[in-house]
């Protein structure tokens, strides 16, 4: 029976997610088998397939299938151990549980999230290892770089072509060798790649002629085939302190990424990398996140320590900048560097001076910084800066409105400083223009409003002195149709569109009835009434006369009959009357025992039923007299009726006889007729 015999505590550890391409199914069984043969533990092996891009799903899926492979004469894989699925799973569950109670308790502990005034504190450049989509990896399909040093588990190709040719690929052992027959152990670890292709030459030299010399008659490269893994180990103020393995190409981002980030209370201007008990390094972040060039980037050894201290000093900036939030600065640094960080001033920044809150210990201190002094002010820890804006007004603005071409906001300068120059500035008056009496709004010293009342028309002729302007004043220049009431006219009766129109000069009776879309059918042209209000400005008494009304008649022209035309004044209402001899067809039906039964339209006024059977040919023998009904119609004053009779009933509240609710009233009702008296 085939099984995967992986460590259960490697699988719990290191069940996130690999930075590496996942691994094929044939690539996992050679590698478990050289594991074991080499005599690696369970928990090296799991470490190692984890780091290598194995997933858990994947792993588990493997477990399944060799076990239902059993007895099939394939060979087993085992160190000894057995580890089920079901055993994997469950330590993955509580790794990943324990994970959460460490982060749970790191937040709870973290001071940074608790500040007086504020529910976070955010700084810059700690949300860098949250972005899952970069993840700093090596890129494993580049060319070999010149300077990547050599060591235990690389594997090395040497190709030889020329006057001799060759192909040799070995793994580096860990005593730091390959051996190579008839030549004998070439010691390459420590070595960079370019220096070990000048070793491999040197020696390949006393097995093959023409290697060296100017014009070497057969060629010697050295190149990488599969990379070795280095473990690393980190600790400080990150993620998931621990032990990761990682690729030999990874840098020092890439390991930060693999464990988690850095935690709120770490820093990222400070990160220390420790090889054999010295610190080699400490790495910036802030120049990669501002310029995206990798200064510090360098390539990781097996053993290498990085530690991630405490951030050291925070300063804040707030208001008008392009990023506004904390960040960590460095002993020397200055404002104008808070200020880059921030990403600059925003377009309405006040620029000239910056407030600054300092903690001194005891209490608080604000202190005011010129610009002169941005690139010297040092910073210290706690410092809060506030970038305000600028004034909400104008140092040298006036504004048109009303009557010109082109009303709006003007510069007032040594171009344009008087009333009579900002109306030309503004392509002059246009022709409605009221320039008696124009408005100067200006504003005091002390802001108080003022108006001033000019003559523009007696200065834009010369015939008053201009006046000066200053800043923020209002020039108002009305229409003569604002200062005049135009009114309107209604008209009314039978016409298409009746209503009430704007009123415009000249506007006669038939312009009135046009714009009402002409007369009806029916209208009577013989007398058309206008209604006038009586309005005399100049009048000192009052009078009983209410309005005036004036009738007259109106050819088929719709001009009156005389030639002449009546002009409308404002608020006048026109009343169009209908014809006294229009009346629209009223008819009847007669139904039965008739000659001709059926619909007929009533021809006057005083026609009788026995006038109406007369047209309808008369009875016809069979018809029963004493039999006939008359039918007719309810009609709105009778329905009115009717409808208060059932209210009063609902309100009266007693209990009668009869369901009020269920009297349904009839849109029909009969009279009663003595047909046969009546012929």
């Amino acid at each position: 029976m085939r099984k995967f015999i992986i460590a259960s505590i490697a699988l719990g550890i290191l069940g996130a997610a690999s930075a590496f391409a996942q691994m094929t199914d044939d690539q996992i069984i050679s590698y478990i088998k050289s594991g074991v043969a080499s005599g690696k533990g369970e928990k090296q092996i799991g470490t190692e397939l984890l780091s290598k891009g194995v997933t858990m799903d994947q792993l588990q899926r493997l477990q399944a299938k060799y076990e239902q492979s059993q007895g099939q004469g394939q060979e087993t894989i085992s160190a000894g151990t057995e580890i089920s699925s079901e055993a994997i799973r469950s330590k993955a569950q509580s790794a990943t549980r324990r994970t959460a109670e460490v982060e749970e308790v790191a937040s709870a502990k973290d001071p940074t999230q608790q500040v007086k005034g504020r529910k976070t504190r955010t700084i810059f450049g700690h949300d860098m290892f949250n972005n899952r989509s970069l993840s700093f990896e090596p890129n494993m399909s580049l060319p070999t770089p010149e300077n990547y040093v050599l060591g235990p588990g690389d594997e090395v190709i040497v190709e030889i072509w020329g006057s001799n040719e060759a192909h040799f690929r070995q793994t580096i052992s860990p005593e730091g060798r390959i051996m190579v027959s008839q030549i004998g152990p070439i010691y390459l670890s420590g070595l960079t790649i370019k220096k070990a292709n000048e070793l491999v030459k040197n020696a390949f030299a006393q097995k093959y002629s023409g290697v060296l010399g100017e014009d070497p008659s057969s060629q010697i490269v050295l190149t990488l085939g599969s990379v070795r893994t280095i473990q690393v180990n980190i600790f400080g103020e990150v993620g998931t302190p621990g032990t990761y393995r990682l690729s030999s190409f990874s840098n020092v981002f890439h390991a930060l990424y693999r464990a988690g980030g850095v935690s709120t209370s770490g820093t990222v201007r400070a990160i220390e990398v420790i090889r054999k008990g010295k610190k080699i390094a400490t790495i910036d972040l802030y120049p990669y996140l501002f310029t995206g060039i990798l200064k510090d980037d360098f390539q990781l050894q097996d053993a290498d320590v990085i530690r991630v201290p405490l951030y050291g000093k925070l300063a804040s900036i707030e208001g008008k900048v392009k990023r506004p939030m904390y960040y960590e600065i460095k002993d020397g640094e200055t404002l104008q560097d808070l200020i880059d960080f921030a990403g600059g001033f925003e377009g309405d920044a006040y620029k000239p001076e910056l407030r600054i809150m300092r903690q001194t210990g005891r209490e608080r201190e604000v202190n005011t910084v010129s610009s002169s002094r941005y690139s010297s002010y040092k910073l210290e820890t706690g410092d809060a800066v506030y970038v305000g804006a600028t004034l909400d007004r104008f140092a040298n603005r006036v504004e048109v409105r009303g009557s010109v071409f082109r009303p709006g906001v003007y510069e007032l300068g040594s171009e344009m400083h008087t009333v009579k120059e900002l109306v030309l500035r503004a392509d002059g008056l246009m022709e409605d223009a009221f320039t008696n009496r124009v408005r100067l709004l200006r504003q005091q010293d002390d802001f108080t409003p003022e108006v001033i009342s000019l003559d523009l028309g007696k200065i834009m002729r010369g015939e008053a002195p201009d006046v000066t302007l200053v800043k923020n004043d209002i020039l108002e220049i009305q229409s003569i149709h604002a200062l005049k009431d135009l009114g309107s006219v209604t008209i009314e009766g039978f016409v298409a569109n009746p209503g009430t129109y704007t009123f415009a000069e000249n506007m006669s009776i038939e312009d009135l009835v046009l714009q009402a879309g002409g007369l009806l059918n029916g209208a009577s042209a013989v007398r058309v009434d206008v209604s006038r209000r009586i309005n005399n400005p100049y009048s000192t008494m009052p009078t009983d006369t209410l309005a005036q009304e004036i009738s007259f008649p109106l050819d088929h022209n719709l001009k009156l009959e005389n030639g002449n035309r009546f002009l409308l004044q404002p608020y006048d209402i026109v009343r169009i009357r209908k014809s006294p001899t229009y009346k629209t067809q009223t008819n009847v039906s007669v139904e039965g025992e008739v000659a001709f039964p059926g619909s007929y339209t009533i021809l006057n006024n005083n026609e009788r039923i026995s006038d109406l059977i007369s047209r309808a040919g008369g009875v016809t023998p069979h018809s029963y007299l004493r039999g006939a009904v008359l039918v007719r119609r309810v009609n709105k004053e009778e329905s009115t009726l009717a409808s208060a009779t059932r209210r009063m009933l609902r309100q009266g509240g007693g209990k009668d006889s009869i369901d009020v609710n269920k009297l349904q009233q009839s849109t029909k009702y009969t009279v009663g007729l003595e047909l046969d008296k009546a012929l």
